[in-house]
């Protein structure tokens, strides 16, 4: 039998909620005490602070220039060594020339002799970089053939003066240690910058090239069975030749000639500076008269070997 849902013990009328009792009384927080004074800093026996940024070493360019970024070093001069002559220093950026014998047509019709000239190119595009041309007189030519003394200026395509040779007179003496030739070279100023001295010997063809200080920087040598090539020796090694060239069939009919010129590299040997590769040309010129011109002055098509 039911109970009355209110005399039901598991269903007795809800006593209430108990009273809240709220949350309890926030404290306040602690009071602040202030921050503690501040003591001297840095404490002592520490080195003093630095007071503030150092100052800026450079500031903005002005408005309206834009700043310009930091010189880089120079680039290092083309040549190769110091020299006293820096005029001649374009001679270091060719370790190669080809040398060419200019002959005129009436030369080749008559026969005579008129002032050579030499045409130096560079050796791979043959571009014509220096001209040597003679100035002696006719009847000295006449008389003296390819014994003859001459001067000859060495100039660059506008026609300036860079140096200048001076053949000196020297009486022919065949088979003899005396008379030998010797070549003079100077600057555009007329200063000595070296001289080639041809020395005795009964085999070989030498030379001896001097600096303008009157020392001996190197030799030119040709072999007794190499006639057409001549050695640049500097300390008794090897460093570079003088060689002459097959003309083809101007050669044949004329006296003209070729020649090529390998410099020693002034990096390996020093001394050789552009003053001594200049002097080195005026080499090549006397080797061409005094062994590849003809003997005399007539028709005849005869060279002159001096060996």
């Amino acid at each position: 039998m039911h109970q009355p849902y209110g005399e039901n013990p598991q269903y007795l009328p809800q006593q209430g909620y108990p009273p809240q009792q709220g949350y309890p009384p926030q404290q306040a927080y602690p009071p602040q005490q202030g921050n503690p004074p501040q003591q001297n800093y840095p404490p002592q026996g520490y080195p003093p602070q630095q007071q503030g940024y150092p100052p800026q070493q450079q500031g903005y360019p002005p408005q309206g220039q834009q700043m310009q970024p930091p010189a880089s070093n120079p680039a290092p001069p083309q040549a190769k060594g110091p020299s006293k002559s820096p005029e001649l220093d374009f001679l270091y950026q060719f370790d190669h020339l080809y040398v060419e014998q200019d002959k005129k047509w009436w030369e080749i019709i008559f026969g005579y002799d008129s002032n050579q000239k030499f045409e130096i190119r560079e050796s791979n595009s043959k571009q014509k970089v220096l001209t040597g041309e003679e100035d002696s007189d006719f009847l000295i030519r006449m008389m003296c053939g390819p014994r003859r003394p001459y001067m000859m200026s060495l100039k660059d395509n506008s026609g300036n003066v860079f140096a200048k040779y001076d053949r000196p007179f020297r009486f022919v003496a065949p088979g003899s240690c005396c008379f030998l030739q010797e070549l003079n070279v100077y600057d555009y100023k007329d200063q000595l910058i070296g001289k080639i001295a041809q020395q005795y010997s009964v085999c070989e063809k030498i030379f001896s090239v001097f600096d303008a200080d009157e020392k001996e920087v190197c030799v030119i040598r040709g072999p007794l069975f190499r006639p057409w090539t001549f050695y640049i020796e500097v300390n008794g090694h090897e460093a570079g030749r003088i060689q002459k060239q097959f003309a083809g069939l101007r050669e044949v009919f004329t006296d003209a000639d070729n020649y090529s010129i390998y410099f020693p590299n002034h990096q390996q040997f020093p001394q050789i500076d552009s003053r001594v590769r200049t002097v080195l040309l005026g080499g090549l010129m006397l080797i061409d008269y005094l062994y590849f011109e003809r003997k005399n002055n007539n028709n005849r098509r005869r060279r002159h070997y001096n060996y």
